[in-house]
């Protein structure tokens, strides 16, 4: 937390304490019952659901085409940064990706920008970039002293082609030239950072569900810098870069006045991940990850060591939601172009060995995260476990098991630790536009 911030903090809890002695007179004369205990089908303490829940963004990201492997977005020269920029700066995003079993060629890529909730605002792209909303990819590289075979493309932007005049939320779309099929999709941000704010998460018990669930807390002092009404402004909060999973908050609490603060519902609050995970494939040798290599095989076959859901990941390394590979592959001179595709054996053991009642779908960093059917896994019923291979590049990447339909129970025992991003949106009233004004970014459990 930097001194600004700390200052921000410290005032706002002092004035917190303030009304809040006031307020529990009037509370405990009065009464309060709590709007959030249950979720809209009634279950004390479970997440919403996406669709009717206005918490949660409108975000859907095209499944990557199945030549396309180990997509990465982040600001130079980090590989595990979040995918953000401040206008006007020197900052650069980089874009990385594999065209598997294929000649390279060039490809085109798109940007557009949205709302504070990925909606169209439906914007011109004048409003929004100078030049052009279009550009060209071609810088890419065979692989070498590889088995596998692949191009390796390399992206990197603002750059003479490609700029951006307005902060907010932007989609960048990879196609095919000649067909005009969309390769893949992937989101970004373009912040201002002109306000001061102040983040904090709080660990929140709920109702019927295990472990603590981190409920996100901005605090701004709006001052006259943009307008004084508070409607005017909202924070989104993301998970590990799961910008498709956002949810938003856009209903002010002055209880800290003259702050104002935004939070989520307790409701749609973040809940522990015991199956949030990190597979490290950076060498290709038995280990913590790794059960048996079949190194006579081409792709090389792995076997990943079961995942538990009831004892959940006890990965340390953090990612933020990121693959990496050039920072993490040190048996090759060039791990963009020499690293190896293997084919990774998943095993997922859900809670005593009970069969969900819905598909179980392997998402990573290695496919920014779409869930794509391609990844299902099978149900072993000898073993008690789910499996399936997927083709992915030696490095390192964070992966999770989505379920559809009920969950198994699990006692969610671990949760490994995670990104939170704080979002600060403003409506600007003359633009007709949401700025993003600042973003903030904490580490927890």
């Amino acid at each position: 937390m930097d001194p600004t911030e700390k200052g921000l903090m410290r005032k706002v809890v002092a004035g917190w304490w303030i009304v809040f002695a006031s307020a529990m007179i009037v509370i405990g004369a009065l009464g309060c019952a709590s709007t959030t205990d249950t979720t809209d089908n009634g279950s004390p303490g479970l997440a919403s659901d996406p669709e009717t829940d206005p918490a949660y963004v409108g975000l859907t990201l095209e499944p990557p085409a199945s030549s396309i492997s180990t997509i990465q977005l982040y600001r130079d020269p980090d590989e595990a940064s979040l995918p953000l920029i401040v206008v006007g700066t020197d900052q650069a995003l980089v874009l990385e990706f594999d065209l598997i079993g294929k000649d390279g060629r060039p490809l085109r890529i798109g940007f557009k920008h949205f709302n504070r909730r990925w909606v169209d605002d439906y914007l011109q792209p004048v409003e929004y970039m100078a030049g052009g909303i279009e550009d060209e990819v071609i810088n890419y590289r065979r692989s070498l002293a590889s088995r596998s075979n692949y191009a390796h493309y390399t992206y990197s932007f603002p750059n003479a082609s490609i700029q951006f005049k307005r902060s907010g939320n932007y989609l960048l779309t990879v196609s095919d030239p000649g067909t005009g099929a969309v390769m893949f999709q992937a989101p970004f941000l373009v912040s201002e950072e002109s306000s001061d704010l102040a983040y904090e998460l709080r660990a929140v018990p709920m109702p019927g569900a295990s472990g603590l669930w981190s409920q996100p807390v901005v605090y701004i002092d709006p001052g006259d810098q943009f307008g004084r009404d508070l409607f005017d402004w909202g924070a989104c909060f993301v998970k590990n870069t799961r910008f498709d999973l956002a949810r938003c908050s856009s209903r002010p609490s002055l209880f800290e006045a003259p702050y104002a603060s935004f939070s989520l519902e307790p409701r749609d609050s973040f809940e522990p991940d015991p199956d949030f995970h990190i597979v490290d494939l950076s060498e290709l040798r038995r280990g913590v990850d790794i059960d048996d290599v079949t190194h006579e095989s081409t792709p090389i076959e792995v076997a990943l060591v079961p995942d538990q859901a009831d004892l959940g990941g006890t990965e340390v390394s953090f990612q933020n939601g990121q693959s990496t590979v050039s920072g993490s592959v040190i048996d090759v001179a060039n791990p963009d172009v020499e690293a190896e595709y293997v084919h990774a054996t998943f095993r997922y053991i859900p809670y005593r060995s009970q069969q969900a009642d819905g598909d179980v779908i392997v998402t990573g960093s290695f496919n920014r995260w779409v869930l794509d059917a391609a990844n299902r896994l099978v149900w072993n019923e000898a073993e008690g476990l789910y499996q399936g291979a997927i083709l992915l590049k030696q490095g390192v990447h964070a992966y999770q098991y989505h379920i559809s339909g009920p969950r198994p129970s699990s006692s969610g025992a671990f949760a490994p630790e995670s990104s939170y991003t704080a979002l600060l949106y403003y409506f600007d009233p003359v633009i007709h536009v949401d700025r993003l004004i600042a973003v903030r970014s904490r580490i927890a459990p």
